[in-house]
């Protein structure tokens, strides 16, 4: 998610926002970034999951106006595609995401279209956050998706920096702490805003989480 300007090595004990419960994972001891193109469809190594944790739970930060949604979802369900390969049963996918429009709802479209699960962290109350989408078709479909979302996590408000690019920025920082595999849908280029996808990228890469991004190209 942007902003609206723009165990495997032992079990932790979970981290808390608001009135529900985020499993923060240790970083997973994948090598390497995957690029994939979302127009392109190169092959690229098996993604491995780590016996000891029950879900892969797959963080989602990106852009809201992309050019091409369609290949982009198609490049998205390369990547999941890529963690049931070569396996009779691989791990349940928990999609972890804001539900902005865009390359939110599209990574969770995709999770929930292989049965996988849905859990929202939300930067703002629902219906205040609904207000910074574009339209009534768009705040259906956040609300759509919002109910079959289990659980939805609000973060918590910073009476200290309470604007709404400062909320953007702490959910991007929850969906990642939530997450296994961060996957950016990003052009590449620097964050426009605060929170923005290549803030989270970067934050996700210090602390040795593995990324995966589908490179995406913004709408006009």
């Amino acid at each position: 998610m942007s902003g609206p300007g723009s165990d495997v090595r032992g079990r932790r004990r979970p981290r808390s926002w608001g009135s529900h419960l985020v499993r923060r994972p240790d970083p997973l001891p994948w090598a390497s970034d995957e690029l994939v193109p979302a127009a392109a469809g190169a092959a690229s190594p098996l993604l491995c999951h780590n016996p000891l944790v029950d879900d892969l739970r797959v963080g989602v930060s990106g852009h809201r106006r992309l050019a091409d949604p369609a290949a982009v979802a198609v490049a998205v369900d390369r990547v999941l595609d890529r963690l049931h390969e070569g396996r009779d049963r691989g791990p349940d996918v928990v999609a972890v995401s804001s539900l902005a429009e865009g390359a939110d709802r599209i990574v969770a479209t995709r999770v929930l279209a292989r049965g996988g699960r849905l859990e929202a962290v939300l930067p703002l109350p629902a219906e205040d956050y609904a207000t910074d989408f574009a339209d009534a078709g768009s705040r259906a479909e956040f609300a759509a998706l919002l109910a079959v979302a289990d659980p939805t996590t609000v973060v918590p408000a910073d009476p200290a920096d309470p604007s709404r690019e400062a909320a953007y920025a702490r959910a991007g920082t929850a969906v990642l702490e939530a997450c296994d595999v961060l996957l950016a849908l990003w052009d590449g280029a620097p964050a426009r805003g605060r929170g923005g996808t290549a803030e989270v990228v970067a934050e996700a890469r210090s602390t040795g989480r593995r990324v995966e991004v589908v490179t995406v190209e913004r709408a006009p």
